[in-house]
């Protein structure tokens, strides 16, 4: 939510203005679903376990993936946990921090807490 709070991540943009490599085999799904709809678990429908090991592209080859996955529901339409969600959800807030794990969680929960 801080790249949110920054203007770095609109919520309402579709993801797939902000990842073109996006692809679903839903095509009206992949234009409509929104960070906010991954955020929320309403946006995909699904678990998806595949190893892609823990390489700097793991994640960008995860996504790349997410063809073979079902849409079931409308985005916005049903609340369903879904850990891809949360996969193609870390692909923008990856892209807009230039130390993504230090930015978004260390150096925003601790170092610049104005608590601590």
């Amino acid at each position: 939510m801080r790249l949110v709070d920054a203007g770095r991540i609109d919520l309402e943009r579709p993801i797939k203005e902000l990842l073109e490599d996006f692809v679903l085999s839903d095509k009206g799904a992949e234009e409509k679903i929104t960070m906010k709809h991954l955020l929320t678990h309403t946006g995909m429908k699904g678990d998806y376990f595949k190893d892609f090991g823990y390489g700097k592209d793991a994640l960008e080859k995860l996504v790349r993936n997410m063809p073979s996955l079902p849409q079931i529901n409308p985005p916005g339409r049903i609340l369903s946990y879904c850990n891809s969600g949360f996969y193609v959800a870390g692909r923008p807030s990856k892209k807009q921090s230039s130390n993504w794990f230090l930015s978004l969680s260390v150096w925003r929960t601790f170092i610049s807490s104005p608590k601590i």
